[in-house]
Order: structure tokens, then sequence, then C-alpha cells
């Protein structure tokens, strides 16, 4: 008889029933959207339409085919509690695919027309023992398109309707949220929160919003979701949720959310041990031609501040910018929409900064800020991402 065979075979046998063993229970929410409710046809026209359809299982198509994703889902350490069932069953962590943001982006380039689609959703981790919101972490899907014609409102609803139903499509959203699913830490409870406590516009900025997004802290909401979805991406850290609505709402820091049972619960969002605080200042646009090429120079500029609110402990404080260049012939019949590119501009300092974090890169740190300091400021700033891991 080969005992070290058999040795073996109970060692892992034994790991094997342990890892199940120490499997954490988490009960499973389905869709949900996070903002104010009367701006959901705003910010999300086709999710919205969409939620209001029933399928042959007298299901939305988003329920539907995020159960069908989640059921792929292939981590040990969770035990999704799909099934219709009370709260007080003993389930106290819970988590939620929620919507915060679908947008279009237009530019004609070219003779051409390049589209670009972006959807950005949550992975909501709740308590319901405490009732409160306990992490997030964003997902985004990016797709672009070039058309010979411009697309008008039906066609942009095919694509992302593509995007949100169609489970072979390579930019599905419901397998990008699970994808990241399979990484993210799920805990009941985690000793430090980090939260956006403001967004602030600068005058210039809000002259040269769009007037889609003049409504009262919709821009605002944005740029925050935006902040948390690359903090979270190169970091690794989750965040509690700026935005309010269905969800949040600043007077009483609460979250409402509609599970599988039926049932509405307001769910409290915990005080955070740090913030951040975001101003943006107004964009800039410069453009010069030479030996008949046309470059145009996109500025964008933020202010970021994070502090410990409590003993009033500032670890970072500095002003950042990044410029975006796009060259093309002066003779050529192209259009560039001037807020999309302060936009993408925008999205790409979010990125650089977040990842210089940890990095700490000196000639690209020297690229988009000039705060002497920068390097201790940034080395702070990742110890308190640390003690929110």
């Amino acid at each position: 008889m080969n005992y070290m065979k058999i040795f073996k075979y109970l060692l892992l046998l034994g790991l094997f029933q342990s890892a199940f063993a120490n499997a954490q229970d988490v009960y499973y929410a389905g869709f949900s959207f996070i903002g104010d409710s009367e701006q959901n046809s705003i910010r999300y026209p086709v999710a919205s339409k969409l939620v209001n359809e029933k399928n042959t299982n007298n299901l939305s198509p988003l329920d539907d085919l995020l159960r069908n994703e989640v059921n792929k889902l292939k981590r040990t350490d969770l035990v999704l509690k799909k099934e219709q069932g009370k709260l007080s069953s003993g389930n106290s962590v819970a988590l939620s695919f929620a919507l915060n943001d679908e947008s279009i982006e237009s530019n004609k380039w070219g003779g051409k027309y390049l589209y670009i689609y972006r959807v950005v959703a949550n992975i909501l981790v709740f308590d319901f023992d405490e009732r409160k919101v306990i992490a997030d972490y964003p997902v985004m899907v990016q797709y672009q398109d070039v058309t010979d014609a411009p697309r008008n409102s039906d066609a942009h609803e095919i694509v992302l309707r593509k995007i949100y139903t169609d489970q072979n499509f390579e930019q599905n959203i419901f397998k990008e949220w699970v994808k990241r699913l399979e990484t993210v830490s799920v805990k009941p409870f985690y000793k430090e929160y980090l939260q956006i406590r403001s967004v602030k516009l600068d005058d210039g900025v809000y002259e040269s919003l769009p007037d889609q997004l003049k409504k009262p802290n919709l821009y605002e909401t944005q740029v925050a979701q935006l902040v948390e979805f690359q903090l979270s991406a190169n970091q690794g850290v989750p965040l509690l949720p700026f935005a309010s609505g269905q969800s949040i709402t600043n007077q009483d820091r609460g979250m409402v959310a509609k599970f599988s049972d039926g049932n509405t619960y307001k769910l409290k969002l915990p005080e955070a041990g740090y913030v951040i605080d975001l101003l943006v200042r107004p964009f800039k646009i410069a453009s010069e031609v030479n030996n008949g090429i046309k470059q145009n120079a996109y500025g964008s500029f933020i202010t970021m501040k994070v502090l410990e609110p409590g003993l009033n402990t500032i670890y970072l404080d500095s002003k950042f910018k990044n410029i975006n260049y796009v060259a093309y012939s002066n003779n050529s019949d192209t259009q560039l929409d001037t807020w999309q590119a302060y936009q993408t501009s925008l999205r790409a300092l979010f990125s650089n900064l977040t990842k210089q974090i940890s990095i700490r890169n000196k000639e690209a740190l020297s690229k988009i800020t000039q705060t002497p300091d920068i390097d201790k400021q940034l080395s702070s700033f990742n110890e308190v991402l640390k003690k929110c891991m």
C-alpha cells in the first residue's frame, strides 16, 4: 500500500474541504441603478428601457442575463445565495450590480464618424445586519466603432443593447462585471473607508457644460465616478460610493435598494475615515497650423486633496493637469467635439494620476504636476489606500 499517496490524497481532500468550509455566504441582490431616479432616463436611456421590458421568464433582460453570467462565477470562497428568500435567513453580506454611467462620444474624422460607447457599473457590497454599504468596485466596458454615415439615436440604442444583452459580445458589461468579481475582495467589513466627499466645478467649467449636464450635481457625479473607477481599477481599493439616488442621499447618508425577495431596504453609508475633495478647473484648447497640419491641444486641470477629516490631517493637496494632442490635415473634413475631447483628456489625467500613486515615476509626474514634494504626498496617499483594503 502506498501510504505516501494516501497521505497526499487526504491532505488535498482536507485542503479542499477547508476551502469550502471557510467559504462566505453572500446574498445576490441583482441589478440596480446608482443616482437620482429622475435622472435615469438621461443618464441611462437604454438601460432604463430594458429594465422595464419582460422576457419569457417574466424578468427584465438585464436581470435575466446578469443572473446567467453570475452563475458562471468560479470563486470557491464565495457561495452566492441566488434563490428567493428573506434577508433574515442569516445572509448578512450581499452584492449588487449597480449601473452608474452610460455614454456615447462622437467625432467626425476624415469624412468618417468615430463613436465610443461606455458603460460603467459597480460591484456594490452591502452588510444587512448593520444595513449599510461596505464597499464599491467600479467596472467599465468601452466599444469603438467607425461609420461612413452619422448614427441616430435608434442606431446608438442598438449598439448599447448589444453591450447589455449580447452574451457573445466581447464588451458585454455583465461578463466584465463577473470577471472583475473573480478578483476583488469581498469582506464583511473594512477597518477604514475611503470616499470622494466633494466635487466642485470652477465657474469656467460650468459655462462650458453641455445643456444636458447642467442639472444639479449631474456632471459632478460623473466626475466622481470616473475617479472611483480609475482609483479602484489601478490600485485595487474599494470605495464608498459618491452619488446619491435610488441609492444615496447626502441628507441621511442612506441607500435605498430593492433586492430579489421583492423588499426594499435603506442601507446606511458608514463614515469615511479618509476623503477626497476634487476641484475641476476650466478646460483649455490651443491650436496651431504647420505645413497644412492642424494640431489641437486639449487641457484638463484639477486640484485634488486627500485628508482625514477627524484629525484634519492632509495627505495630498496638489494641482494636476493633462494635455491631449490631436493632429489632422487642415484641409480635411474633420470636426471634433470639443467637449468630448476635454473629457478624453480628463479621463487620461485620472488614469495617469491614479497609477502614479504607487509607481511615482519622476518623469511621468513632472508631466502632470509641478508640486515640489509630490512623491512624498503620493506616498502618504498610498499608505491611506493600504489601510482601506
